[in-house]
């Protein structure tokens, strides 16, 4: 809260000096000294000179007052100011200083004034540019300088001052450098934070393992890191800034990608795609430069809005990962399983796949569905030792635990019976495996009927 001046003892002591001084004066011009029955003219002429005098020496006691009661007011409201005042000599003398210079750096002024002890007080590491600085400014009259740097304090510690000084030396009120100071140690302590902070993201960023870039909210490019560099074979510099529109991409717009971008652009909403991009095509429809114009690859990618403090659009972020190696192996599983369930359900074998838990059959192929009558929902599901063709290897769930623990079974000259009663000699052999981390057994049944008759 501003303090009110007009209330302070020495604001209150002058103010009713200047009152008092009135009072005489109205006094004395109320007295007349003209009555010419009681003075001669000389003695009239003398008291007259006397009277005017005494006017004189009040008035000039009142304006003393006044300038008194005008620095009081003054000292004050520099007290209570944010900005300090100066005014510096051609040669680097301090020739005025405000008084609330003692408020910010505990020097009083008059230990500054008339010396050249501020430019000691000057941040060693500053004070070369800033006398580079004023030498500019003295020698350009009405020349504006905004120097930023360190001041000394009287207990040791640094404060930052903003200045704002402009060569005033040929103005006859003046006849120096007027400075203006402000202190600005938690601006500087804030800009410290926030360039520790963006190194320290710029860190992150450059040196993650996953390839990133910052669009701006038009979808223009204005930031990849490292690794985007290595995936795509790009170049920051050819890029950034208004190079590379996202929604210009000739590859995304084939791939039918722009409508999930435009979602996380028009509605702030993030998405995720897979694709099999073409960089060349990328690259030539913006006619940027790439490593290898040649190259396809997989990659997932994920796309999500940064708002601004006004919950506004700022820019978008997207990340890519390779994934060719995924897509081949996946590929490559999907085939192997294509080509075992070819040679299942082709083999002149009969398969049989359980579940190593509960022993319930899971899969059966057609070869065995044939060899023993009964249709693939018979079998589905049921039990080994619910099946009678296979009573006499699982009569009970004790010879099936025997069979889980081996994870092996073999007999070389089983009988078994056919759904209709129709005896077969079978080679039976069980393994026990794993698929997509849990165990199933795959029992393998050969008819060698033929090959014993």
């Amino acid at each position: 809260m501003k303090k009110d001046t007009n209330n302070s003892p020495e604001f209150s002591l002058i103010q009713g000096k200047a009152e008092e001084l009135e009072r005489d004066k109205q006094t004395i011009k109320s007295t007349s000294v003209t009555d010419s029955s009681l003075f001669s003219q000389s003695e009239a002429d003398i008291l007259k000179s006397n009277y005017e005098l005494k006017v004189r020496q009040i008035e000039l006691e009142m304006q003393i007052e006044e300038l008194r009661l005008r620095e009081v007011r003054h000292n004050a409201l520099f007290a209570n100011s944010g900005e300090i005042i100066g005014i510096t000599g051609s040669d680097g003398t301090v020739e005025y200083l405000s008084p609330n210079f003692e408020k910010y750096f505990g020097w009083k002024a008059a230990e500054i004034v008339g010396t050249k002890k501020a430019w000691s007080l000057v941040h060693p590491e500053d004070r070369d540019q800033l006398w580079q600085e004023f030498s500019t400014l003295i020698k350009n009259d009405n020349k504006t300088i905004t120097p930023e740097f360190r001041i000394r304090c009287k207990d040791g510690n640094w404060r930052w001052v903003g200045t704002n000084a402009i060569n005033k030396i040929n103005d006859p009120d003046i006849h120096g450098v007027l400075v203006n100071y402000r202190d600005i140690s938690d601006r500087k302590l804030a800009e410290e934070k926030v360039l520790k902070q963006n190194w320290f993201f710029e860190q992150i960023f450059s040196q993650s393992s996953v390839s990133t870039q910052i669009l701006d909210k038009d979808g223009w490019c204005e930031k990849i890191n490292t690794k985007l560099t290595e995936l795509f074979g790009v170049n920051p510099e050819d890029i950034e800034g208004k190079q590379y529109n996202i929604f210009k991409d000739e590859s995304l717009r084939r791939e039918g990608i722009l409508p999930i971008l435009e979602k996380v652009f028009k509605e702030g909403k993030t998405a995720k795609w897979d694709i099999f991009f073409d960089i060349g095509l990328a690259a030539e429809s913006q006619h940027i430069t790439v490593a290898d114009k040649n190259k396809k690859q997989w990659f997932h990618n994920l796309a999500y809005p940064i708002f601004d403090e006004e919950n506004q659009l700022a820019h978008v972020i997207i990340q890519h990962s390779d994934i060719s190696r995924y897509k081949r192996d996946q590929q490559m599983l999907s085939d192997s399983e294509a080509r075992y369930r070819r040679l299942f359900e082709s083999s002149t074998d009969g398969i049989l796949i359980l579940d190593a838990e509960s022993g319930q059959i899971v899969d059966v192929n057609p070869y065995l569905i044939e060899m023993l009558g009964y249709s693939y929902l018979e079998l589905l599901g049921k039990e080994l030792w619910e099946i009678g063709v296979f009573k006499n290897i699982a009569d009970s769930k004790e010879a099936f635990v025997e069979l889980q623990d081996k994870g092996y079974i073999r007999f070389e000259d089983l009988s078994l019976k056919t759904k209709n009663g129709k005896p077969v000699s079978v080679e039976f052999v069980s393994n026990l495996y794993l698929v997509d981390q849990k165990k199933v057994i795959q029992c393998n049944v050969r008819n060698i009927t033929a090959r014993l008759h």
